[in-house]
């Protein structure tokens, strides 16, 4: 990863090490509200850090200002256009180690309001325990600020002390597997988005032809992005899609993604259990997660003799 190490300090730069008590935290809007303007912001930063030129950048921007049918298809997948704009249209060039840095920051946003909504919000020990085990060189792994998410769910646990770094206990190392994984899954979620916005099958040869240009193929791996994997995507989308179809794939994207982080969250021995038994599935609905898909998955692996029923908690 080219930019890592630019990234984890970029991150840390106004992050307080030590997490806020829960009584001091002020109020924040809707989970949901909040999220999906940051996966807005998130699917901006990927147009920003990938356009072709300023040419393209700017051609880009104008279409987003006037294309009500972006607008319309982008908002019933509960997307905000002027959240997606602003980081298009603001740059002056494309960018892709500032996209990149920008991209971490809300990508970790986003994690830590999926995570946090995968549990029983009253349940303080639940959160303690991720807390206690979450081990920050396997989440640094995936680009994430694990000072970040750690903190929060030491916020909703309670704690009020600073927790260590575990970045050694127990041989903890990047899965590289999951990371591989993760970014299929952002490559596949970013290319069926972007897809949802056309009109027809002309349309959709251009954006085909488009993500094949080599200078865009190294613009999406450069933003961690696995540019066969968005070009074969968008290429295999042959006419437009339905508001239920962009649905299901955006569900089940930021689903899969969201899979390969939270399996491989810590070495803690019995944590597959643990989170097999913890998962809340109308929680995990709530924040826009097949919340059914991720916990049979997560505890077929923690059980693997089960039949898959869901009968696991």
């Amino acid at each position: 990863m080219r930019y890592f190490t630019t990234i984890l300090a970029a991150l840390a730069v106004g992050t307080s090490a030590v997490p806020v008590p829960a009584q001091t935290t002020p109020s924040q809007p809707c989970p949901s509200t909040a999220l999906k303007q940051t996966q807005s912001t998130v699917f901006g930063w990927q147009l920003a850090g990938s356009a072709a030129n300023a040419n393209d950048l700017d051609q880009t921007c104008s279409q987003l200002q006037s294309s009500k049918n972006q607008q319309t298809t982008w908002s019933q997948l509960g997307l905000l256009t002027t959240s997606i704009e602003t980081p298009v249209c603001n740059a002056l060039e494309p960018n892709a180690e500032t996209a990149l840095v920008k991209l971490s920051a809300a990508n970790t946003k986003v994690f830590t309001t999926l995570l946090t909504s995968s549990f029983d919000q009253t349940n303080k020990t639940t959160f303690s325990y991720l807390c206690d085990n979450i081990r920050y060189v396997q989440l640094d792994g995936f680009l994430l600020d694990s000072g970040t998410i750690t903190n929060a769910t030491c916020q909703l646990g309670g704690a009020s002390l600073n927790p260590q770094p575990f970045t050694t206990i127990g041989g903890a190392q990047v899965n590289k597997t999951a990371v591989s994984e993760y970014n299929d899954a952002q490559s596949k979620l970013f290319a069926y988005t972007y897809a949802a916005s056309a009109t027809s099958s002309d349309q959709l040869e251009t954006f085909c032809a488009n993500a094949a240009q080599p200078v865009r193929q190294g613009r999406f791996d450069a933003l961690q992005l696995d540019g066969s994997c968005v070009k074969d995507t968008i290429c295999s989308v042959k006419s437009p899609l339905s508001v239920d179809d962009a649905k299901a794939e955006f569900t089940k994207w930021t689903s899969t993604g969201f899979l390969a982080v939270i399996q491989s969250l810590t070495n803690q021995p019995g944590y597959s259990q643990w989170l097999c038994h913890n998962l809340d599935v109308e929680g995990m609905n709530g924040v826009g997660l097949d919340g059914k898909l991720v916990k049979s998955t997560v505890c077929m692996r923690a059980f693997p003799g089960e039949d898959g029923s869901g009968s696991w908690s």
